[in-house]
C-alpha cells in the first residue's frame, strides 16, 4: 500500500497472506490516502482495504489511519495520532468527517479520539449491519450498495447541552 502526499511517496505498507503488516522503518506515518482529500466530505476507515471498499462504494474521499486502531490499555495513547500533525492544515479545512471504524472496542476508542480531535459538530458515525465490524465485511457481504447506504445514512453524535425536538 503506497503512501502519498502529492506526488511524494511518503511510506509504504506491506502484507503477508497471514495479515502480518510492516512499514517502512523510519519513515513518516500519515494517512493512507491523503490525496483523494475532498475538504467537504471525508470518510475516515481504519485499515486500507476498508478505504480500498469504501472506493468500490463509490467514494473516493476516504483516508485510512496507518497503524489502524491504537489498543485500548496502549501506552502513550495520545502518541499514536502524530500522523494528524503532519497535515494539520488539511485535515482542519474538512467540513464533514464520516467516522467508519470498526465495531470492536479498539474502534470505538479510536472513534472517540477522533471525534475529540476533529470536533464532534463535524463528526457523523456509521453504524455497520449485524455481523459486519468494517466497511470490508459490508462490502463482501452485503455488496457496494448497502456499503454506500451505511455511509450516506451516518448519524450525527450528540451534542452536550442540545436538546432535539422531534416532532
Amino acid at each position: 500500500f503506497p503512501y502519498y502526499r502529492g506526488v511524494d511517496l511518503i511510506n509504504a505498507k506491506y502484507r503477508d497472506r497471514e495479515k502480518n503488516f510492516r512499514m517502512e522503518a523510519g519513515a513518516e506515518r500519515v494517512l493512507y490516502g491523503l490525496n483523494d482529500i475532498d475538504p467537504k466530505r471525508v470518510v475516515i476507515v481504519e485499515g486500507e482495504v476498508d478505504k480500498l471498499s469504501v472506493e468500490v462504494a463509490g467514494i473516493a474521499s476516504c483516508v485510512s489511519v496507518p497503524d489502524g486502531a491504537p489498543a485500548i490499555n496502549a501506552k502513550n495513547y495520545d502518541s499514536k495520532f502524530t500522523f494528524l500533525e503532519a497535515d494539520a492544515e488539511l485535515i482542519e479545512q474538512v467540513q464533514e468527517w464520516i467516522i467508519a471504524v470498526d465495531n470492536d472496542p479498539p474502534g470505538t476508542r479510536l472513534e472517540q479520539e477522533l471525534v475529540r480531535r476533529f470536533g464532534v459538530g463535524k463528526c457523523k458515525r456509521v453504524v455497520w449491519p449485524d455481523g459486519c465490524k468494517d466497511a470490508n465485511e459490508v462490502l463482501t457481504q452485503h455488496g457496494a450498495d448497502i456499503l454506500r447506504r451505511c455511509l450516506d445514512d451516518a448519524e450525527e453524535f450528540p451534542i452536550k447541552g442540545v436538546v432535539y425536538v422531534n416532532q
